[in-house]
């Protein structure tokens, strides 16, 4: 009999209780505003995967990042301009060249748009500079070359791994 209560208590809780259970669901949710349509398929992975037109993430709706304006130069004034390495540990270079002389300023922001270094270069048709990093955090960081008259010649993003 005391063998018998429990076994059948088991059954009746057994039978009326419910567990969770995972089902699979769509959650989604679009728009067109001009060329840009965006969806989002809930799944338990998280990954983003690129082609030439299209970003695919999956787990959660990433937001629409504008890369127009990281890793470019004004080709009328600037022929070429390198940061090494990157990812970054310590320090780093820029070398730009110039199609005339020019003199201008280069401004190291955090990715709040916070500036993190400043430095100015004199008139030169060939830069390079070295820029210590040593104290900053390990994350990505926007790096803007002006001329002295304030207009922005080249955007580079820099990654620092300390």
């Amino acid at each position: 009999m005391k063998c018998i209560l429990p076994i059948t208590l088991f059954l009746c809780l057994h039978l009326v209780s419910y567990a969770q259970k995972i089902e699979r669901q769509v959650v989604a949710s679009g728009g067109n505003d001009g060329d840009f349509s965006s969806f989002t398929i809930g799944q338990p992975v998280v990954g983003t995967s690129f082609s030439n037109s299209i970003i695919a993430t999956q787990g959660y709706q990433q937001p629409l990042v504008d890369n127009t304006m990281v890793n470019t130069f004004d080709p009328e004034i600037i022929t070429s301009v390198i940061t090494f390495p990157n990812p970054v540990i310590s320090s780093f270079w820029i070398q730009a060249a110039f199609e005339i002389p020019i003199s201008g300023s280069i401004q190291l922001l955090s990715i709040l748009g916070e500036s993190v270094r400043n430095s100015s270069f004199d008139k030169t048709s060939n830069l390079s500079e070295k820029i210590d990093v040593s104290n900053l955090t390990s994350t990505v960081y926007i790096l803007n070359m002006y001329t002295s008259a304030g207009q922005l010649l080249a955007t580079k993003k820099i990654l620092i791994q300390n």
